[in-house]
């Protein structure tokens, strides 16, 4: 199925989300949970809310190696407490058996661990989690199971965690992420572990896919601006669905700036389609250093006659 062979496949957050998150540590000698009051996220509803929650809070992270950490049952009490984005070579000692590139610091072998609940809300949602970056070789484990691997460390990946995640408001989910940095592997400074932004990203089965829009301009002329605006929508759904796709494009204000182009297509239970819609913009402004005017194409899904993703 397209669920367990792109589990790395990314979606979109078109309505409210709201989830909570705390680190529950064991007490490293009686074994009792130290409980925190867990720390909620809103995210607001509407076309202009994030689609994404924030999850850079509440991470533990340890320098070394370790055989268990990725274990649910795994007692990270001792760690430190970071939030990222957080680079472990740079607390580390400089050292001239390093090299010039990486400014003598060391890289190593770093784990980080997050323990957060989901809201029941969140149930058959498509939940995905995504990472701007990890310097260099990742591996991210859900609740003890090895999800993905990313072994780049200037790239952004994301894995879809829906089949191990319970959402239910009251049990724990445990991420745990091995980061290996192996030096000599950058000829410029660049940090180790996950050094930027990570993001819970909660959609409707049916959404756009990640990074699944393709906006050119093939004709600008006369006044006018053909946006062409080609969308990836997954329906990880067990059925066949009909959808249409909304394309408008938008300045910087907000303001709609040309029509609504919509095209429809069926997109088979666990498949993907591409679906292409052209909105056309009166009397653009071209985009130069002087006047850096941006707009924004923003893709609205609807299935069964109910709008199910926002995407901008």
């Amino acid at each position: 199925m397209k669920r367990g062979i792109k589990q790395w496949i990314a979606s979109v957050l078109a309505a409210a989300l709201t989830f909570s998150y705390a680190i529950l540590p064991v007490h490293a000698t009686t074994g009792e949970t130290i409980a925190g009051e867990p720390e909620t996220i809103k995210v607001a509803s509407g076309v202009q809310a994030s689609r994404e929650t924030n999850f850079d809070e509440g991470w533990k992270f340890y320098l070394g190696t370790s055989s268990t950490a990725q274990n649910t049952s795994f007692d990270d009490s001792s760690w430190q407490s970071v939030t990222l984005p957080h680079d472990f070579s740079i607390t580390q000692s400089y050292t001239t058996s390093g090299e010039a590139e990486s400014g003598f610091l060391p890289g190593g072998t770093g784990w980080y661990r997050k323990t957060f609940t989901l809201p029941a809300s969140s149930a058959g949602k498509t939940l995905v989690l995504n990472f701007d970056g990890a310097y260099s070789d990742a591996y991210v484990y859900v609740n003890g199971t090895l999800v993905g691997e990313n072994h780049y460390g200037y790239t952004a990946f994301a894995f879809d965690i829906t089949e191990y995640v319970t959402c239910d408001g009251v049990t724990e989910n445990v991420v745990a992420v091995k980061v290996v940095n192996t030096i000599p592997s950058s000829r410029w400074y660049s940090g180790s572990g996950l050094y930027r932004d990570v993001t819970l990203i909660t959609s409707d089965p049916v959404h756009v896919a990640y990074n699944g829009t393709y906006v050119t301009t093939p004709n600008i002329s006369g006044g006018i601006g053909t946006v062409c605006a080609a969308v990836e929508v997954d329906n990880d759904s067990s059925d066949s669905v009909e959808i249409t796709v909304r394309n408008t494009v938008y300045d910087s204000n907000g303001i709609a700036v040309s029509d609504t182009a919509e095209a429809s297509a069926t997109i088979a239970a666990d498949e993907t389609a591409t679906v292409t819609a052209s909105p056309v913009v009166s009397n653009p402004s071209l985009w130069s250093p002087d006047s850096p005017v941006l707009y924004s194409v923003r893709t609205e899904v609807y299935a069964g006659g109910s709008l199910v993703d926002t995407y901008d």
